[in-house]
Parts: C-alpha cells; sequence; structure tokens
C-alpha cells in the first residue's frame, strides 16, 4: 500500500504542477481581455490549491468510516444547495445555466459537490442494504431515489455533462454492490431514452450533438472550440511549439483555461505532453483500484472505487471532449483546469483514498460485512 500511496500522490502532484504551469500560460489573454490582472486567475486559483490542500490532508487523516456517519447530513446539504442555485437571488444564468452560487466571498458549484455526495451516499445505501440488494423495492429503490433526487436537480441547472458523469458513477457502484444485471440494463435503458428526450427538445444540447458529428459544418459556430481544438493538437505535433509559445489561446480557443485546456497542452508540449496527462490518470485509476482492492470493509471498498471513477471518468470526458471524441459537455479536466469547486472536492476525494489505503495496510474486515456480499463486490 506504501507504494500504491507514493505513486497516487506523485501523480495528483504533477498534475497539479502541471495545471499550475498551464494556467499561467493559458490564463493570461483571457484576462487581459476581461480588464483583469493578467494573473488574476493564476492567483485565484493558487488561493484554491491552498484550501483544497487543508482539506485533501484533513481527509487523509479522517478516519473514513467517519464518512458513513456524513452521508445522510452531506445529502441534505447538498441537495439544499443545488436548489438554492436555482433560486434568482443567490444565482444568475451563466451562458444559459445556473451553476454557481454566490456565496458572497466566493463562487461555488454545488455540482462538484454532487459528485463526492453521490458515491458516499451510494456506498452507505450499499452497506446497510446489502442482505437486500437483489431486491429492488427493499434493495435498490431507496437508494436510487435519493440519487435521483440529487441528478434531477443537477439536471435542472441544466448542466447535463455532470448528470451523465454522476449517473455513470452510480451505476458502477451499484454494479459492484450486487445489483442485478438486467435491473441495471432497464435503468440504463430508461436513463438514457429519457436523456434523449430532453435533449431532443433542448435546441442549445441538441446543436452540441449536430455539430459533434460535422464538426467542419459547424465551425464557425457551434463547433468553434471544438474545430479549433483539434487544429492545436495538429499544430503541436509531437513535441509542441515551445511552453507558452501557443497561439490559440490568443485567437482561437476562447476560455482555454478550463474546459479546452488539453488542448493548450497538446499545441505547446505536443503529443508527449498529451500522453503524459493520460498516463497520470491511468495510474490515478490503477492506485484508486488497488485501494478499493485492498479496503478493509465493504463501506471502504465502494467508496474507494467510486471516488476513483468519479475522478479518471471526468479527466476522459474531458480528454474525449477537447480530442472530439465526444460532444462538449463542460466539464473540466480534474486537478489541471482552471475552477475552485472541482479541484477542492477532487482533492478532498483524493484525501479520503489516502485515508482509506492507510488503514487498509493495518485494519482487517469488519467482522460480518463481507460474507452476505457476492464475490464481485468484496474483490471489487
Amino acid at each position: 500500500m506504501r507504494a500504491t500511496r507514493l505513486i497516487l500522490m506523485a501523480s495528483i502532484l504533477l498534475l497539479v504542477s502541471g495545471g499550475i504551469v498551464m494556467l499561467a500560460s493559458t490564463s493570461e489573454p483571457f484576462a487581459i481581455r476581461l480588464n483583469k490582472s493578467p494573473t488574476f486567475f493564476l492567483a485565484r486559483q493558487a488561493v484554491w490549491l491552498g484550501i483544497a490542500t487543508v482539506f485533501c490532508a484533513a481527509a487523509a487523516f479522517l478516519d473514513y468510516r467517519a464518512w458513513r456517519r456524513l452521508a445522510l447530513p452531506l445529502f441534505v446539504v447538498t441537495a439544499l444547495l443545488l436548489v438554492a442555485v436555482l433560486l434568482p437571488g443567490l444565482s444568475k444564468p451563466i451562458k444559459g445555466s445556473r451553476r454557481w452560487l454566490n456565496l458572497g466571498f466566493m463562487m461555488f458549484q454545488p455540482a462538484e459537490m454532487a459528485k463526492l455526495t453521490v458515491v458516499l451516499f451510494l456506498a452507505w445505501w450499499l452497506r446497510r442494504a446489502q442482505r437486500h440488494i437483489e431486491s429492488f423495492w427493499r434493495g435498490l429503490a431507496p437508494g436510487l431515489a435519493g440519487v435521483g433526487i440529487l441528478l434531477l436537480l443537477v439536471l435542472k441547472e441544466p448542466d447535463y455533462g455532470s448528470t451523465i458523469l454522476l449517473a455513470v458513477v452510480a451505476g458502477i457502484l451499484l454494479f459492484a454492490g450486487g445489483a442485478r444485471i438486467e435491473q441495471l440494463l432497464l435503468l440504463g435503458a430508461g436513463g438514457g431514452g429519457a436523456l434523449t428526450i430532453l435533449i431532443l427538445n433542448d435546441p442549445i444540447r441538441l446543436k452540441r450533438i449536430t455539430s459533434f458529428w460535422d464538426p467542419l459544418k459547424y465551425a464557425r459556430d457551434d463547433a468553434y472550440q471544438l474545430v479549433n481544438s483539434l487544429e492545436a493538437f495538429a499544430v503541436g505535433g509531437w513535441g509542441g511549439v515551445g511552453l507558452g509559445a501557443g497561439l490559440g489561446k490568443h485567437l482561437h480557443l476562447p476560455e482555454v483555461h478550463t474546459d479546452f485546456i488539453l488542448a493548450n497542452i497538446g499545441e505547446e508540449l505536443g503529443l508527449f505532453g498529451t500522453l503524459g496527462v493520460l498516463l497520470l490518470f491511468l495510474l490515478i485509476g490503477l492506485c484508486g483500484l488497488n485501494i478499493a482492492r485492498a479496503a478493509p470493509d465493504v463501506f471502504g471498498r465502494l467508496l474507494a472505487l467510486g471516488l476513483t471513477a468519479s475522478i479518471v471518468a471526468q479527466a476522459f470526458v474531458n480528454i474525449g471532449v477537447a480530442t472530439g471524441s465526444l460532444p462538449t459537455t463542460g466539464l473540466a479536466l480534474p486537478f489541471i483546469s482552471y475552477g475552485g469547486s472541482n479541484l477542492l472536492i477532487n482533492a478532498t476525494m483524493v484525501g479520503i483514498l489516502l485515508n482509506i489505503s492507510r488503514r487498509a495496510a493495518s485494519a482487517e474486515a469488519e467482522e460480518g460485512e463481507s460474507p452476505p456480499f457476492k464475490d464481485r463486490v468484496r474483490r471489487v
């Protein structure tokens, strides 16, 4: 476990350090266009990084089993924040969505908090319902109802990308928790069908899908970012044009410091830089799975698996969007993109993983928890 922790921490440190460097490279032009200081975004991210470090350290030292008692209170707080962000007095629409809650001293995105809450809530519930997990009404329904509330609130913003991510992570946990395959397939089909209907009746999201299928046709409007993102990768080639020398951030890629920061990495550091980012997230995924397998109890295994899935899935969705493999979703690249809420929540997730790893090195499974579970749950 010690080697796993070291690899995990090294991977996170490299991503965070690289994120600060790339933010310094990408954010200056955008800050100047907003009549802000050239270091405006860099300074704010540095403050968030300090806060995130404190949360990560606290989570690393807090016994992860304490999160069982916090699952329901955190669920209630998250739901209230997701409701609050929909109220006109507490937030204002940005590009047609209400995602940011104005707390006065900072802006916070409750959908980011929902990523942690969904994992904690399901890990808590699946542990409680392990004896009835194959029963829909006694095992799955209460957990699904809780998750469904959060999904609907996030979807209402609307934030389709986060909704899909939360649903995928929930599906992974339900499968690992022993839910029957046919139930999961029916839930997936129903959810996918409902989402399809919503997208077909939402002109903005529908345009994102159509522009994704034929980006060159919509290169001047809906696929503008995607086409220029691909061009940045092409310009960067194998080795890149050099750190800070990219032109996309000045001319073509709006807000490149957020969702499309990978395109700037590809332009300035080339394919080697892009593959380096991909490798680091693969290492995080492998470390997370190793921690999940070694966790001393069911709650720890499910918690570690869910946290790992949340971080890695978000990363690969962002990479897929930037490379034209997936439609634009608005999900940040963890630890690299500008955004305090995302950095704070992901850092807390890493802290919890580190604590589970520490406990796994010495603790044994809680008596009576593992035997009733399916093999796939015990071994994750």
